[in-house]
């Protein structure tokens, strides 16, 4: 049970981390910016981990590119 809800409140916490790293991302939208700065930027009180597993997330699940040098941008709409 203790587990399910970690996992829930994880869960939560990862979908409002990633509207927030969107919602920074998208005020220089055409820029490729660092994850580790955008993650600084767009916390709000998140651990280090949720940030970057919704940085992770976003990624793989294609609303951001990801360049050879390992920075990120919103895909272009």
């Amino acid at each position: 049970m203790a587990d399910e809800q970690s996992l829930t409140k994880l869960s939560k916490d990862v979908a409002a981390a990633q509207k927030e790293l969107a919602k920074t991302a998208r005020t220089r939208p055409n820029e490729w910016w660092d994850a580790r700065e955008l993650r600084r930027e767009a916390r709000n009180g998140w651990a280090g981990d949720v940030m970057s597993f919704a940085l992770t997330d976003l990624v793989n699940g294609g609303s951001f590119e990801l360049n050879p040098h390992l920075k990120v941008r919103p895909k272009s709409e």
